[in-house]
């Protein structure tokens, strides 16, 4: 059993037991365990901060207590109890709220320790793409924050497309790489290019235990010929859960750091 099927198989007792569903989600037509139904009064329960922190508006969240925090578009497996994107959240919004946790985390990055300002989700970029998860540190600088899970870092659907023929000139041109790898490392070079801009950070955060996440990561740099060129690093979930405890998204996610 592969790292994804372990994670599904999990989330399927997850939802049973501790979500206590009695009703199955649907994608593609058919209907899975690990997935919410459509619903607000489902899908809020895969979001483990306080149900007083957050509202829906159709397919936007809205941070409630977050001040001036625009409200962000959920994916379309916001439903899926696997979604990145909600782990993320569930993880790094306590770190958005303390100042001082987000520096110690930043800290923790070991990239020279610079001064927080604040974080965000889903910040956009000049190609029209967002980042996971950004920091904004005092120097102006940023630290781009990827978040996979049980996922690999996306490439292109469509390489005959001729806009990522595009993109690649105009926004990726630092990145010395074959247009083929280009498209099949295609969010891991979107990462390093935007924090390349503004002499930032890209950071790609995964399991250790998702193999063939790990497997690709090590493909993207092998493939990029000037990475040194790049400030980037990967770091691993079960080792920022062992740093920043999190009970919670640990017995959802990382259930398996129990063994």
């Amino acid at each position: 059993m592969n790292f994804v099927e372990e994670c599904k198989k999990h989330l399927e007792c997850y939802n049973k037991n501790v979500l206590k569903s009695t009703v199955q989600g649907v994608y593609r037509k058919h209907k899975y365990w690990h997935i919410l139904p459509d619903a607000d009064e489902y899908r809020k329960k895969n979001f483990l901060i306080p149900s007083g922190d957050f509202k829906f508006s159709g397919n936007l969240l809205y941070f409630t207590k977050l001040s001036g925090h625009k409200p962000i578009k959920l994916h379309s497996y916001g439903t899926h109890l696997n979604s990145s994107q909600v782990l993320c959240i569930n993880f790094f919004y306590d770190f958005i709220k303390d100042k001082d946790k987000l520096q110690r985390l930043v800290n923790y990055f070991d990239i020279g320790n610079p001064a927080v300002e604040s974080a965000c989700f889903e910040y956009g970029l000049c190609d029209d793409s967002e980042i996971d998860f950004c920091i904004l540190l005092k120097n102006k600088k940023r630290i781009y924050c990827e978040i996979k899970y049980t996922e690999t870092f996306g490439g292109v659907s469509d390489e005959d497309n001729p806009k990522y023929k595009i993109k690649k000139n105009l926004c990726y041109k630092e990145a010395f790489i074959s247009f083929n790898d280009y498209c099949k490392d295609y969010q891991f070079i979107r990462n390093v290019c935007a924090a390349k801009k503004d002499d930032s950070w890209a950071i790609f955060i995964f399991p250790k235990r998702n193999e063939k996440t790990l497997e690709h990561y090590n493909n993207c740099v092998k493939h990029l010929k000037n990475r040194k060129d790049f400030k980037q690093k990967n770091l691993f979930w079960e080792d920022l859960i062992a740093v920043f405890p999190n009970k919670k998204v640990k017995e959802k996610y990382f259930w398996y750091l129990n063994d």
